[in-house]
């Protein structure tokens, strides 16, 4: 491998920060993590690294939420993924690095206003989801995975907008991932933005991001469910402004 020390200390705090906030706060990988890395490092570089990490958490995540996720949606989320990754490299790899910055605050804007707006009105209750609609998610969700890596957010408002606990969401985000993430990063690294020397980074920094998902799991334990609503929310809003007001 040829990287820098930077780049380096990148991987590194990647792997802890994927690892916990996958287990805690799925969204805020794309929402939070993404948007601060990439005042400090290249946009593209950050969002190749992580796909690899969250490709790479995928296979210890899984076990500490084993059998706790919601299977009747997933049928109809994870097809429209993958179309919605194919739509979402084409577009990381064509877009302007001032475009794709943008693109995270604006995301971030739009979901957290929904939330609100779920969150003051009391619309949490389960109500049925057509096929068609779940590859309309699926879709939506994919196409912002590949680019911002806020896929998780999308899942995040739809489970809880069907009542599901804070377990069960994550749960579940976690299984989408499993079944995606391997084609998201087969799709980036055919468009250049996941390099293989970041596959070889991203496995060496495995015990961190273990590290970092045994803390979030000890930590979501203890987090009460309207706090883990608005927690994401905030994280949502304080990034996103940040970006939006962000010149040059």
């Amino acid at each position: 491998m040829d990287y820098t020390t930077h780049e380096l200390l990148a991987f590194g705090i990647a792997a802890f920060f994927v690892g916990f906030l996958k287990t805690t706060f799925s969204s805020g990988i794309g929402i939070f993590l993404v948007p601060v890395l990439i005042m400090f490092w290249p946009t593209r570089f950050i969002i190749g690294i992580i796909a690899v990490l969250m490709w790479v958490t995928d296979f210890f995540a899984i076990p500490m939420f084993w059998k706790q996720w919601e299977g009747r949606y997933l049928r109809y989320l994870v097809p429209g993924f993958y179309i919605g990754i194919i739509i979402g490299a084409y577009a990381l790899v064509n877009l302007p690095d001032y475009w794709l910055r943008k693109g995270i605050g604006l995301t971030c804007v739009f979901f957290a206003a929904l939330l609100i707006w779920r969150e003051l009105r009391g619309e949490f209750k389960p109500s049925p989801i057509s096929p068609p609609a779940g590859v309309g998610i699926g879709i939506g969700g994919g196409i912002i995975s590949a680019m911002f890596h806020s896929g998780g957010l999308v899942l995040s408002l739809f489970f809880i907008s069907q009542g599901m606990s804070k377990i069960a969401i994550v749960a579940s985000i976690i299984v989408v991932w499993l079944c995606v993430n391997p084609f998201k990063v087969a799709s980036l690294w055919y468009g250049g933005v996941v390099l293989t020397p970041m596959l070889v980074a991203g496995f060496l920094a495995f015990p961190l991001a273990w590290a970092g998902s045994w803390c979030g799991k000890q930590t979501l334990r203890k987090i009460p469910q309207k706090g883990f609503v608005f927690i994401l929310l905030l994280l949502s809003l304080v990034t996103a402004l940040r970006l939006l007001l962000e010149t040059g």
